[in-house]
């Protein structure tokens, strides 16, 4: 890129895509061009970070509920139910409120945090219903302990789902990360990000539209590829 994301030219605020600036200029004289592409980063780092920090939490907590059933299960269920009441959204954004930090780190554990229940439940079912089959009853029976029962045996048969799971968890971790930034949440500026650049140039739209229009596309061809690509049962199971 021949313009930085950072560097401010007041001299040329607002200016119209261009030769010179192909998605036109921000309120600061930023090439918008620059700031989308570095935005991404933060964006994309952000949605899959959280996914897999989700994935492998769900994966604790809903397998120990599931394989040491009593007092375990009744505590970590518990848990499990307390982070599922809140929206992933309104908790992410508690979180980053109450922790008072802006980073990379926070925003990618409030996101998790949000995430948690819903691949602790699902590992919690499925763990629950594969210890019914034979082959766990045999491998009991042979004196294999519960978990080494479930890193042979069930691990393998929940790795395909928790990933197709993943696609749909990294998508909504994307669109969490924008709503924190459009409402002043998100990474701490001058890093870029596609919502706090759509919450930014929002006051100005109507008179420079490519500061709203190009992050936003940016955004929606990012839900829609990774959208597309999810089952049918996977996004009705969702809710959406």
């Amino acid at each position: 890129m021949p313009h930085s994301e950072r560097r401010v030219h007041l001299d040329e605020s607002l200016s119209a895509p261009s030769p010179v600036h192909l998605c036109g200029t921000d309120v600061l004289g930023r090439d918008v061009l620059a700031r989308l592409l570095h935005g991404t980063r933060a964006s994309v780092a952000i949605g899959f970070g959280a996914t897999l920090l989700a994935l492998l939490l769900g994966l604790l907590l809903g397998g120990a509920a599931a394989l040491w059933p009593g007092a375990a299960d009744l505590v970590l269920g518990r848990v499990i139910e307390i982070l599922g009441c809140f929206p992933p959204l309104l908790l992410a954004l508690t979180l980053v409120a109450a922790a008072g930090q802006r980073g990379l780190l926070p925003i990618l554990l409030a996101i998790a945090a949000g995430r948690t229940a819903s691949a602790a439940r699902f590992v919690r079912a499925e763990t629950m219903r594969l210890q019914a089959a034979p082959f766990w009853l045999a491998a009991r029976a042979g004196g294999a302990a519960p978990w080494q029962a479930a890193r042979r045996h069930l691990l393998p048969l929940l790795a395909t789902p928790l990933l197709v799971q993943a696609a749909f968890g990294v998508s909504q971790a994307i669109l969490i990360e924008s709503g924190l930034g459009f409402l002043g949440l998100g990474v701490e500026p001058p890093v870029p990000s596609w919502g706090q650049m759509i919450g930014e140039g929002r006051g100005v739209a109507a008179g420079a539209w490519w500061t709203v229009a190009f992050p936003a596309a940016a955004l929606a061809l990012t839900l829609f590829l990774l959208l597309q690509r999810e089952p049918e049962n996977v996004v009705n199971e969702s809710g959406c």
